[in-house]
């Protein structure tokens, strides 16, 4: 404890880690083995313990759900080194944990299923740890699989490992240039000149390679983390330098890996092994030595070569539990004296990754800028100069600056230091406890005006006396910069998007509680935490909403808060069992939203209480949260998965529709129809762009942060030359549409609101000339003078009324164009005036908002559904039923494809959300657990079925009876949605009441 708490106050010497890999690539299994190497943890348990897996559904389903940390010391050269490392989630359902784990973190051990290879999450994390500006290191994992379960030769286990290689370096490769070229295209628009002008604009060599895995490099290792082993080539360039004359370190170093081999007359390495028909030096000097291993301890069982093997690597291993143990765990054991993994992992951690002391000038910018809106240049002369502290770590003559990134509920018993005990395994009944919610003195509204639960008061404070407190909320946050102390008073300053509100007037002040260092399942308290290190904090858990920057600098800005890259679309309606239950459901959703940064959750106009999440495994994992921590016992209504309403891009109808005001004052000719698709996806890339329109003025929210707050102010000549630049895209993409949509851009009215953001107004009058949206947002100053111009907002308003809930059930609509073709004032101007202003307003609101529905109505209308992207990974023999669990769940199979070197086929399909409960579940009963899916939110899609057909002919009442109940799918899940939600369904619960039910068994 005391070397820890001095290489606390050393930054060059921490080192902020986090690991990541796709589900079931063993990261949990070598975090345990670099646990063990702490004696937190025997070494025989490791990858089997999973000591970072804490919950209980983590252990029952083997998989990580939840991002936890721990504290780690190793020498290494010389020095002793404080390693501070996080285990991240590998279900893409958990993407969340895994950006919140990444926001702390300056460096990443990916870890890669040799057999598997580089899988969807792989990408993922990959793209995450680039965007994060984050070193990597790279570790082959599950080696073993390929001498036991896939029978390879050395040779071939070469050439997959060259194969798993070149699939990861090609997919850094991609993210590099894409990098180069964003960066390049950022400093033309800005008129900044490159650092580098002077040496042209291409790319330096050493930079580029600099982020490529090169096992020469020491930034690859070799490991079976379930064996216990593990290498860099430097670890056998050493071993094979003591024994062959000649050959120093160095150079063996640098041909180990490649088309190298050993030349039997000069034995010197010589380059050419593959034209030559030789074996590569790493397959005769390492892999095969490999491969004789297990030979000998799991194949062959040979005692005598087992002996052999000890005796050639001068091991002198004894005792009974060597002796009394199985084959597996004398390989283990084995291994772990000869080149143990964590070993070679923590080496290769403590030579490629970054110190916390060092942190790139490209990521500290990027923290203090929060989101695309700000520029470092535009932050105040005050923000900037706290740019070196955070570069250096600064721990004397420095501001406290803190991030936190997500909170933790706690039990309390863990934090209270009196009652403190080792914990082994949490247990069903410790789990089983509500969670009282206490009252923040901060409220957050959404861009779109609604309010959240997060953000609710639904009772007094005096009013939380629900059950009593076993949980608390922590903070788990990194500090940058200066020194924190029990006590010490900071300055909170939310993670707010651009527009958001804060109610108070300025950051609010507030008192440091307990501080602890969480060690896995355990947190030990501390009096003070220095910069670099990662750090949980108590007490602050009324002024923190999920993220929040805190300082004792008013000039810090909010630093950029973690974003998750998985999209919430799994919708749930939720009630408890009793009806007394209800506000400890409330109070518990309330608290899940804070615990998860992926949740949303909200009241229903109709009462309901709707669950939001990204998959079906977090769903459960939401729903177990609520019934053991967070709530009572709930009842769940059926899943709502039916995403948006449309029109069909195909033929549609040139029909408008006429509508007045109530009062008969104006009138107004409107018509819908489909976006072009071209056009949706640009709507769709500048989402962020388009919820930075307040939808009350239809104007940028430049307003509402100001540089006090944060430290800077929106870039507006930024945000002004990207919406320039949305306009010339969406002007290109209608030119291709044709005649009917040439010049639309310039007439673009708004677009929808946040909810349903791909949508157009569109001013198709010819009297009523105002400037449209594009030009108000990119500066430019046009004024109208028209004495309609004072209800234009009115119209605007209706608009996004009517597109948060869209015909059939209430669905938002996409992907919709509607038209104002013209708008008439039926009276004169004095009779105007003797009429009230805001009787117009609500008038025209309701107008519009009816007339827009029977112009939606009036065309072929379809569902918009949300679709995974399904990979399989299969054996052979079962591949023909993974096909017939994709087919009858409605999935379309759009690649399929051997993996090179295995028997594994890899099976892409689309799945609608909507099918996809318990679609894993069926999989691995249909393929007897010889498949593995990964769902992944990919696109929405147009349901080709349309939900009000009805059989006509003859033929077709033949073929799907009168009703045509059973086949029509679009219409099934209308009905469910407007059934949940209380709606009117059109069905005949009695078809025939004159006939007679016979309920007799007939024999």
């Amino acid at each position: 404890m005391e070397e820890r708490c001095r290489l606390q106050s050393e930054p060059e010497f921490v080192r902020n880690v986090c690991i990541m890999a796709h589900v079931d690539h063993g990261k949990t299994s070598l975090a345990d083995a670099l646990i063990a190497t702490n004696g937190i943890i025997s070494n025989r348990m490791a990858g089997k313990l999973r000591y970072m897996d804490s919950r209980i559904e983590e252990q029952e389903r083997g998989i990580t759900m939840k991002s936890s940390a721990i504290t780690l010391t190793c020498k290494h050269k010389g020095n002793s080194f404080l390693i501070n490392l996080v285990d991240s989630p590998g279900h893409a359902d958990f993407s969340g944990e895994v950006s919140a784990a990444a926001a702390l973190c300056d460096g990443v051990i990916l870890v890669i299923d040799v057999v598997e290879g580089v899988c969807p999450q792989t990408i993922a994390n990959l793209r995450l740890a680039w965007k994060e500006d984050m070193q990597l290191c790279l570790v082959l994992n599950k080696i073993d699989r390929l001498f036991t379960e896939m029978k390879m030769t050395p040779l071939e286990a070469y050439n997959r490992l060259m194969q798993v290689l070149e699939q990861v370096n090609a997919v850094t490769g991609e993210l590099f240039v894409s990098r180069e070229l964003e960066d390049y295209d950022r400093c033309s628009s800005s008129s900044i000149r490159r650092r580098d002008s002077s040496s042209g604009n291409s790319l330096s060599a050493t930079d580029e390679e600099m982020h490529y895995f090169v096992p020469s490099n020491g930034n690859v290792a070799f490991a079976s983390a379930l064996d216990n082993w593990g290498f860099r080539l430097s670890d056998f360039s050493e071993f094979w330098a003591k024994r062959l004359t000649g050959l120093n370190e160095e150079d063996l170093r640098n041909v180990l890996w490649g088309d190298f081999y050993m030349d039997s007359k000069s034995k010197r390495p010589v380059h050419g092994a593959n034209e030559k028909g030789k074996e590569p030096l790493f397959v005769s000097m390492i892999l095969r030595n490999l491969a004789s291993v297990y030979d000998a301890f799991l194949i062959s069982s040979d005692a005598d070569k087992v002996m052999k093997i000890l005796k050639s690597l001068q091991l002198c291993i004894e005792g009974c539990d060597f002796i009394r143990s199985d084959a597996r765990q004398k390989l283990q054991h084995v291994f772990g004296s000869w080149i143990p993994v964590a070993s070679a992992v923590l080496a290769m951690v403590c030579d490629r990754l970054p110190s916390a002391g060092k942190l790139s000038e490209r990521k500290t910018e990027r923290l203090l800028c929060s989101g695309d809106a700000c520029s470092f240049r535009q932050l105040s002369a005050a923000a900037q100069a706290l740019k070196p502290f955070i570069m250096g770590c600064a721990i004397a003559a420095s501001p406290t600056i803190v991030f936190v990134s997500k909170m933790i509920p706690v039990e309390s018993r863990l934090l209270d230091p009196s009652a403190k005990q080792r914990v082994v395994s949490p247990t069903k009944e410790r789990l089983k406890t509500c969670l009282v919610h206490r009252p923040k003195k901060t409220q957050f509204a959404d861009e779109d005006g609604t309010t959240s639960l997060t953000e609710m008061h639904y009772f007094n404070p005096d009013e939380s006396t629900l059950c009593p407190a076993k949980y608390t909320f922590v903070a788990f946050a990194r500090l940058f910069a200066g020194k924190l102390t029990n006590g010490q008073k900071l300055y909170v300053i939310p993670s707010l998007p651009a527009g958001a509100l804060l109610d108070d007037a300025g950051p609010q002040e507030v008192t440091v509680g307990n501080l602890f260092i969480m060690m896995g399942r355990e947190y030990e308290p501390v009096e003070s935490v220095s910069a670099g290190n990662l750090v949980c904090i108590a007490g602050i858990d009324k002024y923190v909403l999920r993220s929040a920057t805190l300082s004792t600098s008013l000039d810090c800005p909010s630093l950029c808060s973690p974003k998750a890259y998985a999209e919430p679309i799994v919708r749930i309606s939720v009630e408890p069992q009793q009806a007394s239950d209800l506000p400890a459901l409330i109070n518990g959703l309330k608290l899940l939203s804070l615990a998860d940064p992926c949740v949303r959750a909200f009241a229903e106009d109709t009462g309901e209480h709707v669950l939001v999440t990204v998959g079906e495994m977090h769903l459960q994992r939401c729903l177990d949260d609520l019934r053991r921590r967070f709530a009572a016992d709930i009842d769940l209504k059926d899943v709502d998965l039916v995403g948006e309403v449309t029109l069909p891009a195909e033929k549609p109808k040139c029909s408008s529709v006429v509508v007045r005001t109530v009062s008969q004052s104006y009138e107004f000719k409107l018509k819908a129809l489909p976006l072009p698709m071209q056009v949706q996806k640009i709507l769709e890339r500048n989402q962020d762009l388009l919820h930075m329109i307040d939808p009350c003025t239809n104007r940028l929210k430049v307003g509402s942060l100001s540089s006090e707050r944060t430290g800077g102010s929106v870039d507006v000549p930024r945000v002004s030359h990207r919406f320039s630049l949305l306009s010339s895209e969406l002007s290109g993409a209608f030119m291709e549409q044709g005649d009917t949509w040439h010049g639309i851009e310039k007439k673009i009215w708004a677009f929808g609101p946040k909810k349903a953001s791909i949508n157009m107004l569109i001013n198709a009058t010819e009297d009523y000339h105002r400037p449209n949206v594009l030009e108000i947002l990119c500066g430019d100053n046009v004024r109208t003078e028209n004495r309609l111009r004072q209800y234009d907002q009115s119209v605007v308003t209706g608009f996004h009324l009517r597109c948060n809930a869209g015909p059939m059930c209430d669905e938002p609509i996409r992907g919709v164009a509607f038209l104002v073709e013209a708008w008439n004032d039926l009276h004169s101007e004095a009779a105007s005036n003797e009429t009230s202003c805001d009787s117009h307003t609500g008038q025209i609101i309701n107008c519009i908002k009816d007339g827009l529905r029977l112009a939606f109505e009036a065309q072929p209308q379809r569902l918009v559904m949300p679709m995974y992207t399904c990979t399989i990974q299969a054996t052979g023999d079962v591949l023909g039923k993974v096909y017939a669990v994709l087919n009858r769940r409605g999935g379309k199979v759009f690649r399929e494809e051997l993996k090179d070197s295995t028997n594994l086929f890899e099976v892409c399909a689309n799945l609608p959300v909507v099918e996809s409960f318990g679609f894993a579940e069926e999989l691995r009963k249909r393929a007897s657990g010889l498949a593995w899916p990964q769902l992944v939110f990919s696109h929405w899609e147009v349901f080709p079925v349309d939900p009000f057909w009805a059989p006509t002919t003859e033929e077709e009442v033949v073929e799907y009876g009168d009703q045509a109940d059973g086949v029509n799918l679009a219409k099934k899940y209308v009905n469910a949605v407007r059934k949940r939600k209380g709606l009117p369904v059109k069905e005949k619960i009695v078809l025939h009441a004159e006939k007679q039910r016979t309920l007799a068994r007939k024999v």
